[in-house]
């Protein structure tokens, strides 16, 4: 209890989504620094699952920033996990489905300066998109077709995901054969002017081979109104560039200068 109200002298900010009040002492105890729950993930970002209130939730607990980062967090930039939220709510306004967002906190240390950030999100049971590799080719393509037309409705609404792969994505399938998909990691993302060339960033990151992934600009660009063969041009072009960029010229960067993969990444 002492540690738990040393702690809590930091100096925190804490936001709870309206009619979920309920779950304060749950938040201030992620403020603090609670342990337990069901780890989800645990790689650059800590991910867990927990049941509060009888809702199943999840707590992505983000990496320190670097120094740099912690400055801009703490005075000029929302966080990751402030982020998280607002773009989750207007994501949901407009029709594309993410999990619900419920709270963020955002920690400071005893110098005000930014720490570390806590997204509560409720809990999406369905299905990574990264089981297509295991699905038929019928069943693929039907998924890369729904998929397309998601992505379009998407962009459609402003919103450039910018880290738009298979590992963020959620998908289920209803009753009637029909795909719903879901996005998640969202906090580097944009609303603001669609354009063709942004748009062609936010579609080559998936792994699919050159057939599906034909497949799958094609119906992107039926549904966005624009030619499907100059899209499709772009976007395999852009992936090749980005295919010698990440398996040659990045790690030939990273042995000259020591750096870490991730602090490439942009």
């Amino acid at each position: 209890m002492d540690s738990f109200r040393a702690i809590m002298k930091r100096k925190t900010k804490i936001e709870i989504a309206d009619g979920y009040e309920q779950l304060r002492p749950f938040v201030e105890q992620v403020a603090a620094g609670i342990e337990g729950g069901r780890v989800l993930c645990n790689r650059r970002n800590l991910i867990r699952r927990f049941t509060v209130e009888g809702m199943s939730v999840v707590v992505k607990q983000f990496a320190r920033p670097n120094a740099i980062n912690r400055l801009v967090y703490s005075l000029l930039r929302k966080s990751k996990a402030a982020r998280t939220m607002s773009i989750g709510r207007r994501l949901l306004r407009c029709g594309i489905n993410t999990p619900l967002p419920l709270a963020y906190v955002d920690t400071y240390d005893r110098f005000g300066l930014y720490d570390v950030g806590y997204s509560v999100t409720l809990y999406d049971d369905s299905s990574d998109l990264d089981v297509w590799r295991i699905m038929s080719r019928e069943e693929q393509q039907r998924l890369v077709a729904g998929l397309a037309e998601f992505t379009a409705r998407m962009h459609l609404a402003g919103f450039v995901h910018h880290d738009y792969h298979e590992g963020n994505i959620f998908y289920r399938q209803t009753d009637e054969g029909r795909y719903r998909f879901s996005v998640i990691d969202i906090n580097r993302g944009r609303f603001g002017r669609v354009s063709r060339r942004r748009c062609v960033k936010d579609l080559i990151l998936f792994g699919f081979d050159r057939k599906l992934m034909s497949l799958f600009v094609e119906c992107y660009a039926e549904r966005m109104g624009w030619s499907v063969e100059r899209m499709v041009r772009m976007v395999l072009r852009r992936r090749k560039i980005r295919l010698f960029d990440k398996c040659r010229l990045r790690p030939f960067i990273k042995q000259m200068f020591g750096l870490k993969q991730y602090e490439l990444r942009g």
